[in-house]
């Protein structure tokens, strides 16, 4: 893991490693098998969702308020959109972004 002093330089390599010590010291990630994983808990996705949207638009609210109102009423998404909001207004101290995709999402 980090700070153990390995340096790996084949990312096929670096990846195969750090999906074992993810699986071996780390709660983080579920191997679902067949070369898949998930998070073992959602609000860490969530949370993963909401950050990247939230920071992929930093000048404009438009494409945030599209991805956001094509889940509206998805209980899988509530979660994100909540974060969202947070993510804008709190992190990024953004509090009219927050506020502007608020209004949009419930015209």
């Amino acid at each position: 893991m980090a700070g153990d002093g390995r340096k790996e330089w084949d990312p096929e390599r670096a990846a195969r490693q750090f999906l074992e010590d993810v699986r071996e010291h780390t709660s983080l990630l579920l191997d679902r098998g067949g070369r898949q994983y998930g998070f073992i808990h959602l609000t860490f996705q969530e949370y993963l969702a909401a950050s990247a949207l939230a920071q992929e638009h930093q000048q404009e609210v438009e494409p945030i308020v599209s991805a956001l109102a094509a889940h509206v009423g998805e209980a899988t998404w509530r979660e994100v959109s909540l974060l969202t909001f947070g993510y804008l207004g709190l992190v990024q101290q953004r509090d009219q972004a927050a506020g502007a995709v608020l209004a949009e999402l419930l015209r």
